[in-house]
């Protein structure tokens, strides 16, 4: 098993949740409005810093990893200016 945290910005939230639904994905977690800085710059929510995250949590199995990470690349790829979609990838024990 793996833990798959995706930090996305906020602006793709339909496209995102659209995506785990097509993917049909065992279960997931979502926080809404996460600050922080990155690739992209900060993101506080503030008027001088615009914009927020969210983090979502997914536990799959292994052989799932790949799959969800290409379909988020691929997502990623299909806006003209590709939004903030970083995923990271950790070992889990349940």
């Amino acid at each position: 098993m793996k833990l798959v945290l995706v930090v996305y910005e906020a602006g793709v939230d339909d496209s995102v949740t659209e995506l785990l639904r097509q993917l049909e994905l065992p279960g997931w977690t979502k926080l809404e409005g996460a600050v922080g800085f990155g690739r992209k710059g900060l993101r506080l929510g503030t008027p001088i810093w615009p914009g927020t995250n969210h983090v979502l949590f997914a536990a799959l199995e292994d052989a799932a990893v790949d799959r969800f990470r290409r379909a988020l690349e691929q997502l990623k790829q299909g806006y003209l200016r590709p939004p903030a979609i970083e995923t990271f990838v950790l070992p889990l024990e349940g």
